[in-house]
């Protein structure tokens, strides 16, 4: 393991140190996006325009999270009087919030990718800041 140079921060693997980095712009743009600092980002055409998939995505709509708010008061409740069907009831709704969000995952995903599988770097740039955005609002 080679030791980290001075003024290089921490874990800067090998092969992307000053003057070492990758020759190819693909690459250097994909490491770009990957290790940029989690601030707004915007168009190359500037103006402050957000760029596509950088903007926070819809997980909930307003009246599904005041419902899963009033629901999930309901079952805290509930819990006094019957915690078997209290607990039951937080699973089933547990499960359908995940089963929510997966779906605005699938709804994520794609998009730029070609047949093969294969994306330019431009069309992953904007996949990866939808999920950058994705768990912004997932972990707060």
């Amino acid at each position: 393991m080679e030791a980290r140079r001075a003024g290089e921060p921490a874990g800067t693997p090998a092969g992307e140190r000053a003057g070492e980095r990758a020759a190819d712009p693909e690459a250097r743009a994909a490491t770009a996006v990957a290790t940029a600092p989690d601030v707004e980002p915007t168009t190359a055409a500037g103006a402050g325009a957000p760029t596509p998939g950088a903007e926070p995505p819809d997980l909930l709509g307003d009246g599904e999270l005041t419902s899963l708010r009033d629901r999930w008061a309901g079952l805290q409740a509930m819990f006094v009087d019957d915690p078997g069907r209290a607990t039951r009831e937080a699973d089933t709704m547990v499960g359908e919030l995940l089963d929510h969000l997966r779906s605005r995952h699938e709804e994520l995903h794609g998009g730029g990718r070609e047949a093969g599988g294969h994306a330019d770097t431009e069309a992953l740039r904007v996949e990866f800041l939808r999920y950058r955005s994705f768990l912004r609002v997932l972990l707060g």
